[in-house]
């Protein structure tokens, strides 16, 4: 369920299950108990603390850290902990995908590692997310409200991850001039998943950009 939150969250119910089954296990040293707890302290939004607590060789924790690593926008850390997890698990969808978001940030054709990874799977739903926010960060809004569309004709059965998905169809939008459209999604978004802030944030700053 962890898994889930840091793949398509944020789900704050996902979360709230996860702290109940670690209780009673606190002082427990066993790996898996550890790699369970970084993964929620990850959840959480504490990426340095997740990394002192994810230990070891094991492909579950190297993805973890990778994770981290790229949130705290360390990509070289990112790359040598996704490489590790793939050697243990070779046909990760999740650690290809950590790997390919390291190297773009590290070398000059990143853009063209994000295009090989959406075509190898252009199906799944966090490398497509991934593939349009790295569009829309490049400036290419077309092909990223082209990559983005395909959330509307199959939208997630995950409610916050469909959340996120409208968010960032609006933040798409609000880039090509198109306020009405991005706080008409941005509204669809505080409906599904009315716990997170950043969808009211985005509203509020649209409504004063264009106030």
């Amino acid at each position: 369920e962890l898994r889930l939150h840091l793949r398509y969250g944020p789900d704050p119910v996902l979360v709230g299950k996860a702290q109940g089954l670690l209780q009673g296990y606190e002082d427990q040293q066993e790996p898996f108990v550890g790699r369970v707890r970084g993964l929620l302290t990850l959840a959480q939004g504490n990426p340095g603390a997740a990394l002192a607590q994810l230990a070891g060789n094991d492909p579950n924790a190297a993805l973890y850290r990778s994770w981290a690593s790229l949130e705290l926008r360390d990509p070289k850390t990112a790359l040598a902990d996704a490489e590790l997890a793939l050697v243990g698990r070779p046909k990760s969808v999740a650690a290809s995908l950590a790997k390919a978001q390291a190297r773009a940030a590290l070398e000059p054709e990143g853009m063209a590692l994000l295009d090989a990874a959406f075509e190898a799977h252009p199906n799944h739903p966090r490398v497509r997310f991934v593939y349009a926010q790295a569009l829309l960060d490049a400036g290419q809004l077309a092909k990223a409200e082209e990559v983005a569309a395909a959330f509307e004709s199959a939208p997630s059965p995950v409610p916050s991850f469909q959340a996120s998905t409208l968010q960032l169809r609006a933040r798409i939008s609000n880039a090509q001039g198109n306020a009405a459209q991005a706080l008409r999604l941005l509204h669809q978004a505080k409906e599904l998943n009315p716990s997170d802030l950043n969808a009211p944030l985005e509203l509020v700053a649209i409504l004063l950009a264009t106030g």
